[in-house]
């Protein structure tokens, strides 16, 4: 199980999940607050809820993501595309890109993972200032930590060292 989140360009992610060698990538515009929807849907699933969705909203289509509680500890995890934004299509009008299985504890602790490293590479800051149109979702992410029973702090921002000259 890996998910890896990247910021790719002003306001663009891309989002890489890995569960039993099943992949895929997906990627975001600015367009929604994708990032604290998706930490907010996994927060749902560990609270108990049933089902829980959000998606990644493209420049014109859609990436939906639905986690649907299978069990007390195991969620499915079903990705669909769409060529629309905001067409209001029902599940079944999208193409299933993704559909894997995994344990709802290494589904959320993956994706603090994921948050972790992009707060790391760029900071509260670095994050509004390549995402755009929104802050880092702080109290999502201490929701999930408070869940996964995890400190709730966030970690340190540590800029890449480049090489260069003095003058």
């Amino acid at each position: 199980m890996n998910i890896d989140y990247k910021l790719t360009g002003l306001g663009w992610a891309e989002c890489a999940i890995e569960i039993n060698r099943t992949q895929c990538t997906t990627t975001a515009s600015y367009l929604s607050d994708c990032l604290k929807y998706f930490i907010d849907a996994t927060c749902s699933i560990l609270k108990g809820n049933d089902e829980s969705r959000f998606s990644f909203d493209e420049e014109p289509g859609e990436y939906r993501w639905i986690l649907h509680s299978l069990s007390e500890n195991t969620v499915k995890i079903t990705i669909i595309a769409f060529a629309e934004l905001w067409g209001e299509m029902a599940d079944s009008d999208g193409t299933v890109i993704f559909q894997a299985e995994t344990s709802k504890h290494s589904f959320a602790t993956e994706l603090k993972a994921a948050l972790d490293r992009l707060l790391v590479l760029h900071g509260v800051e670095g994050y509004k200032e390549k995402w755009n149109e929104h802050e880092f979702p702080i109290i999502s992410y201490q929701e999930l930590c408070k869940l996964l029973k995890v400190s709730t702090e966030l970690p340190p921002f540590k800029p890449p060292v480049t090489m260069g000259y003095i003058k």
